[in-house]
């Protein structure tokens, strides 16, 4: 998770405390989340928390499918209300004692302190204009667990990060759709699956009974009963075969539909790209034009006035 301005969530970092307000960006390689339990006396201040638009993904499935990311999305869960990564706790002591109170901060992602992170400090990406917060966030988080508030705004002061906002809200919107549409050829595929699972079960329960049944009996032909058996062996094997295909045709049928809405979220955002570009070219123009029009018709109605009118032509 890359959250900050563009993440789809405004309030992404809490803007009450002093650790997160000013930042622009964090890095969260790979995060949990964390939720308060209702039963503990403690204060409970989320730092930062991710949009609703957010999922999750087993750890099985990331560690399987790694840097595929069109089969991650696959397993993809979609979220329905924001997680929060990182939260600040604080316990006061029993009524009666002088302890001083407890205070702690929970993040869900230590691999955001990961060494490559914190050389992008020391040697700026130059290709791909990175500059995350993370040693901002894990310093100021130190300093105020300790005490010392001196170094947390003047840690914070860059270049702030402004985005095309018009463009923003159209990718999201397109996002959104796009995910829900690929949630939904996600839920069919499984259905289909599970029907074919079902009709497999029962092809093959139907035989097993009869062969049971005929067991059951007690004067069954034993090599009638390993012709039904060697039948059955066949069947499975027979239904196995057309549950494969089955599965088979339905991802590949998935994989199909999924591209499609790649390739269709993409052209939209190209589109409202070319849109903005367009009007960047066109309206600058504009204001100049009206004033330059105004002045001129100004400056000859000025020079009209007090001229006879057997003079203008």
């Amino acid at each position: 998770n890359d959250l900050g301005i563009g993440s789809g969530q405004a309030d992404s970092f809490s803007q009450t405390s002093p650790v997160t307000s000013g930042l622009q960006e964090v890095l969260f390689p790979f995060p949990g989340a964390v939720s308060r339990d209702d039963t503990a006396d403690v204060d409970w201040t989320p730092l930062v928390q991710t949009s609703t638009r957010s999922g999750t993904i087993e750890v099985e499935q990331v560690m399987r499918n790694r840097g595929d990311m069109a089969q991650l999305q696959v397993f993809e869960k979609q979220g329905k209300q924001a997680m929060v990564l990182a939260a600040a706790i604080e316990r006061r002591p029993p009524a009666g004692t002088d302890g001083a109170p407890v205070k702690a901060v929970i993040v869900a992602d230590i691999d955001l302190l990961d060494g490559r992170i914190f050389g992008l400090r020391n040697r700026p990406d130059e290709v791909f204009g990175l500059d995350f917060d993370n040693v901002t966030f894990a310093l100021n988080i130190l300093d105020s667990l300790a005490g010392d508030d001196r170094f947390l705004e003047i840690r914070k002061r860059k270049p702030k990060h402004r985005t095309l906002e018009r463009i923003e809200a159209t990718v999201a919107d397109a996002r959104e759709q796009a995910d829900a549409e690929r949630q939904k050829f996600i839920e069919q595929c499984d259905l289909a699956e599970r029907e074919a699972n079902g009709q497999l079960e029962k092809e093959v329960g139907e035989f097993e009974r009869k062969i049971k049944d005929l067991e059951a009996t007690g004067d069954a032909d034993p090599q009638a009963t390993m012709q039904m058996m060697q039948q059955l062996a066949a069947k499975r094997a027979l239904a196995q075969r057309r549950l494969e295909t089955k599965t088979e045709q339905l991802t590949r049928q998935r994989d199909v539909e999924m591209e499609k809405v790649e390739r269709q979220l993409g052209g939209k955002v190209r589109q409202e790209q070319d849109r903005q570009k367009w009007l960047a070219v066109l309206l600058p123009p504009i204001p100049p034009l009206v004033v330059a029009f105004f002045v001129y018709f100004r400056r000859r109605a000025q020079e009209r006035e007090g001229v006879a009118k057997t003079r203008l032509r």
